[in-house]
């Protein structure tokens, strides 16, 4: 059954119940106050008594004032000359009525509306008269057929009320229900971007509003996730391709060597050395996706323990000096001997300064490349300055840097072998310390990361996490 039956069926038969049951109590109380008034003989009994004590000499008059109090009025007449002693009807019409079956006995007489004891007590004729039909104390009977008759004009009346305003409740119910309906049913053809315009102020407002909150979020995660799909498509069209660049070198050298192309031990040499930086190339990347498998399965570990930045930096730009990928570049630390201690993973830190070494090489364009680091402390907070002297980025796309799978258009075209994962794992690391990371122009590309102070010291423990 429509919940719009139910509601209307439930109401009326309510409101149907309920007047019945008040038509049925009132006529109760009607019929046993009418039984209680009217039915009851111990008045009846005590002024059929008093008329028989009556004789002729008798004080008609205080027989007439006890009499009232049982709720009879007393008539005491001369039948011959009908004419009342004390007093009596006037046309005699009772008398005529009775006066052959009066006895010298009271005896009691039910006359229509009214009830009467009369006796006949020579030379008079006794009559108490008790009368349904005062005015002033309509009977039981008139009382119910009235209540009856009330009671079944409020039915007729009451009921297309009744049935009007739960119509009324129905449309505002439903207008609502209706618009959800259809919410859904738009939802479920793809249409998220429709709102359910209902401007009531009941209840019905907050579920209409969390149902376009829900909608939004829908939306912005459909988008989110194409976004995702699409970015992720063009990662692996583009790591496909970088394999396929040293791969294919590498078989060439290698083919080169089988086929005696590489007919000296010289050019042999060469050749290896040439296939295997090439497979070195394919192993960084292959490095960089397993990372970041880790990364989005929550399965990386992280050692975090009592770090001099000031020792680092010295160190990882020592030991980079070293590297013959970084022969052409002038790599500086500006740092003092004041400890700037943070708690962070080691590992993970270097991997952040590698990536970000990389970038500089890749999109710098700067030649030579020159790169500088250095160390500040401002409101409980170490910030590190990794600065280089190329060309920068558009400030159209300084917000994009750190988004995963995202590579600036001339990347390709300039041969650079990117995953667009070095940036978002840089970020994804410096967030897992509780720290942030930014992008800044100043002649060159600026990256500013801040990492908390940590006030202990060296002497905190290690703390292992997986994030």
């Amino acid at each position: 059954m429509k919940i719009r039956t139910r509601i209307l069926l439930y109401n009326t038969l309510m409101v149907l119940l309920s007047l019945i049951v008040l038509l049925a109590v009132g006529s109760s109380v009607i019929g046993v106050w009418g039984f209680w008034k009217w039915d009851d003989n111990s008045g009846t009994e005590q002024a059929e008594a008093l008329i028989n004590q009556l004789s002729a000499v008798s004080s008609f008059e205080e027989a007439d004032r006890r009499l009232e109090d049982l709720g009879y009025s007393l008539y005491v007449l001369q039948p011959a000359g009908s004419t009342a002693v004390y007093t009596g009807d006037t046309d005699g019409s009772l008398m005529h009525a009775l006066e052959d079956e009066v006895l010298e006995k009271a005896r009691i007489y039910n006359l229509g509306d009214d009830r009467i004891i009369a006796r006949r007590l020579n030379p008079y004729l006794l009559i108490a008269l008790q009368t349904r039909a005062d005015e002033s104390t309509p009977s039981p009977r008139s009382l119910l057929i009235w209540f009856l008759v009330v009671g079944a004009a409020a039915i007729l009346v009451i009921m297309p009320i009744t049935s009007l305003f739960t119509r009324k409740l129905l449309k505002h119910i439903t207008r609502p229900l209706a618009a959800l309906t259809g919410a859904a049913g738009r939802v479920e053809t793809g249409d998220l971007s429709t709102p359910i315009e209902y401007h009531g102020v009941d209840e019905f407002r907050a579920v209409c509003d969390a149902f376009n909150h829900m909608q939004e979020h829908l939306k912005s995660e459909r988008d989110k996730n194409a976004a995702y799909e699409r970015a992720r498509t063009d990662m692996i069209s583009g790591i496909s391709h970088d394999l396929r660049t040293p791969l294919t070198s590498v078989k060439g050298y290698i083919k080169g060597i089988s086929d005696g192309i590489a007919n000296t031990p010289e050019k042999q040499q060469r050749y290896l050395q040439t296939a295997y930086s090439k497979a070195n190339e394919m192993d960084k990347l292959l490095e960089k996706l397993f990372f970041f498998s880790k990364l989005e399965t929550g399965n990386l570990p992280m050692n975090k323990r009592p770090i001099d930045l000031s020792d680092f930096i010295r160190n990882y730009v020592r030991d980079a000096s070293l590297d013959p990928d970084l022969q052409n570049v002038m790599l500086t630390a500006d740092v003092s001997d004041t400890a700037h201690t943070v708690l962070a993973d080691a590992e993970q830190l270097r991997r952040v300064f590698n990536n970000l070494t990389e970038n500089a090489l890749k999109y710098a364009h700067a030649d030579p490349l020159r790169i500088r680091i250095w160390l500040d402390r401002a409101d409980g907070w170490e910030i590190v300055f990794f600065s280089d002297n190329g060309h920068g980025v558009p400030e159209s796309q300084l917000s994009s840097l750190f988004e995963q799978f995202w590579r600036a258009d001339s990347a390709r075209q300039s041969g650079s072998n990117s995953s667009g994962l070095g940036l978002y794992i840089v970020k994804h690391i410096i967030d897992s310390h509780g720290g942030s990371i930014r992008a800044e122009n100043a002649d060159g590309l600026r990256l500013i990361i801040r990492l908390p102070v940590c006030a202990a010291g060296g002497a905190a423990p290690t703390k292992e996490e997986t994030v």
